[in-house]
């Protein structure tokens, strides 16, 4: 008696091409009909296939077992973090001069909110201060402070530069003795696209102006400030409570410096925005499995493999935005993606070989990036770190300007 043959897949998916919506060859107790065996179906359409993928990240395996630690020579990577964060702190002289405007400019604003009768161009509703002056993430030389000014009415360019030239007559006016002695003494306003800048000298105050949320769909272009504009500044606020009440843990602050600076001096990270890094540095010290802040070069090391790993490479999973749920953090720009990841993974190797000091900006390479550089190990071997290539290149069809290249 002979047996009937198995079918070579058998299964919902092969077995009813109905449920498949005749997308794939029907299998069952005939065989593959026009496929060859073990030949894997194709989607109808590629191009709709999308996922997302969540980056490794060593540090979310509780059991070490599987990815066990060299026994490696201790380094001084924290001295280093720590006394290049030393240096990025504004000093006490700077810090001070920036309070004393931020203040002078809150007291007037203070006075418009609660006075609304006394200017009539434009009503208050409140003011908040956001950015890294307020987070205390401010790097040395950078003399700027933000703060959001939420109107009842509808903010027109007009009424923007009317609240402008005011703020600077009353700050000028409540300026001391000794500052309107001063030939150095200057304060000075500028109607900007976002809103107000405030200067005194070169120190920098941004009125980020918006409205209230009723009112954002009331904005007309070329006559109020621009709505997407608006809804930054808004979220900016949103940015703030949660870096208070989730990011103020010491080692977050000190990373979130560090991977600013980087972005100072490494075009590749220039995209990232402020919130991005903070979520970043957040999720480096605090996301694991103890809930336990992780030690800075721990945590320093963690960002630099994230990054190197494609956590805002297409398609990745990237960082939750804890202030919209419905959305990710992740560049939108190809180029910028493939430069931050392939500049990441550069640098990742010159600090396996304990070049770090080269990338905190403390010794300097005249071409660290774009040459191969050759690290000391020991007194009788080198070892050689050689630039990566890009991945992504543009095409000339206009139908299709990019592609991605993979090895």
């Amino acid at each position: 008696m002979m047996m009937k043959p198995r079918p070579l897949m058998s299964g919902p998916l092969f077995d009813n091409p109905a449920k498949n919506n005749g997308n794939y060859s029907q299998a069952g107790s005939g065989g593959m009909m026009n496929r060859m065996p073990f030949q894997s179906p194709r989607p109808a359409n590629l191009m709709e296939m999308t996922h997302q993928h969540t980056t490794f990240d060593l540090h979310q395996y509780q059991n070490e077992v599987p990815f066990p630690y060299m026994n490696e020579s201790p380094d001084d990577l924290t001295d280093a973090l720590i006394q290049r964060n030393k240096e990025l702190i504004p000093p006490i002289e700077e810090n001070s001069a920036i309070l004393n405007f931020v203040t002078k400019v809150q007291s007037v604003l203070d006075t418009l909110v609660l006075s609304a009768a006394s200017f009539t161009a434009c009503v208050l509703e409140e003011t908040r201060q956001v950015g890294s002056f307020k987070a205390g993430t401010l790097l040395v030389g950078h003399k700027e402070a933000d703060i959001v000014v939420i109107l009842k009415t509808l903010p027109t360019k007009e009424a923007i530069g009317q609240l402008g030239n005011k703020l600077n007559d009353d700050v000028t006016k409540i300026c001391t003795p000794n500052e309107a002695s001063s030939s150095t003494y200057l304060i000075t306003m500028l109607v900007t696209t976002y809103g107000i800048e405030m200067c005194m000298n070169d120190i920098k105050v941004k009125l980020l102006v918006t409205t209230s949320t009723k009112n954002i769909n009331s904005l007309v272009p070329n006559v109020h400030l621009d709505k997407n504009i608006c809804l930054q500044h808004l979220a900016a606020i949103r940015h703030a409570k949660w870096l208070e009440e989730n990011a103020s843990h010491p080692s977050i602050k000190v990373l979130i410096r560090l991977i600013k600076d980087l972005r100072r001096r490494f075009e590749a990270f220039q995209p990232l925005t402020a919130w991005m890094i903070s979520l970043l540095a957040h999720h480096c010290v605090m996301n694991n499995p103890t809930h336990e802040p992780l030690p800075i070069n721990t945590a320093f090391r963690r960002s630099i493999q994230l990054l190197s790993a494609g956590i805002f490479l297409p398609n990745s999973s990237g960082l939750v935005d804890p202030c919209n749920t419905d959305r990710n953090s992740r560049l939108h720009d190809p180029v910028a993606q493939d430069e931050l990841c392939l500049t990441s993974q550069l640098l990742l190797r010159i600090m396996a070989h304990k070049g770090y000091n080269y990338i905190l900006g403390v010794d300097i390479h005249p071409n660290l990036l774009n040459e191969i550089s050759i690290w000391q190990k020991d007194s009788n071997l080198n070892a050689s770190v050689r630039p990566g290539e890009k991945v992504y290149l543009k095409t000339s069809d206009s139908t299709n300007e990019t592609e991605l290249i993979h090895d």
